[in-house]
């Protein structure tokens, strides 16, 4: 196989971008997804971008049998937390099915450490699907931790739907005994 490009997404892969969120998506039996190719390019690439990506990149004569160059992403924000300072979330690491098992995710993974790190990032954090097994396997041999065990925390998230109900009542007084 040719040698590999690790790069800064551009606002020009955004299609691409949009096809492996999809086909990852698919891969975790995921039928609906929020995101499309705009909503990509403003959240990533408009005037206050949301996320970071970095791709896989292989020369032309390498390109998957579907005819794409780009065959790999990472995905990532940056968070803050209290007790560890500032951290990173990897929402996405993607290798199209062709490419599984070169170093492309290790590699995507490593230059993620190294640009976040660089950036004043202590932790990185992310989640694995429990039946993903090579998932769990590749992470906890690169060195992870499954934070699931060692911290005995639960992951809690809000829908969008929740999100509304618990702002609709965001303005309401608070009435307490504090005596």
């Amino acid at each position: 196989m040719a040698e590999v490009h690790i790069r800064e997404a551009l606002v020009g892969d955004c299609k691409d971008i949009f096809r492996m969120v999809k086909e990852l998506a698919q891969f975790h039996k995921i039928e609906v997804i929020w995101s499309n190719e705009e909503t990509i390019k403003q959240d990533g690439f408009g005037a206050h971008p949301t996320f970071k990506c970095i791709v896989a990149e292989v020369p032309p004569e390498s390109k998957s049998a579907d005819g794409h160059t780009l065959v790999a992403l990472a995905l990532y924000s940056y968070m803050y937390s209290t007790l560890r300072g500032p951290s990173v979330f990897l929402d996405s690491l993607y290798v199209d099915s062709e490419f599984r098992g070169k170093g492309i995710g290790k590699a995507l993974l490593r230059k993620v450490c190294k640009m976040t790190l660089q950036e004043g990032c202590t932790f990185m954090r992310w989640f694995a699907v429990a039946w993903n097994k090579a998932a769990t396997n590749f992470y906890l041999k690169e060195g992870a931790q499954d934070l699931t065990i060692k911290d005995d925390e639960h992951s809690f998230g809000f829908s969008q739907a929740a999100m509304e109900a618990m702002a609709e009542h965001s303005e309401k007084r608070l009435v307490t005994n504090v005596s």
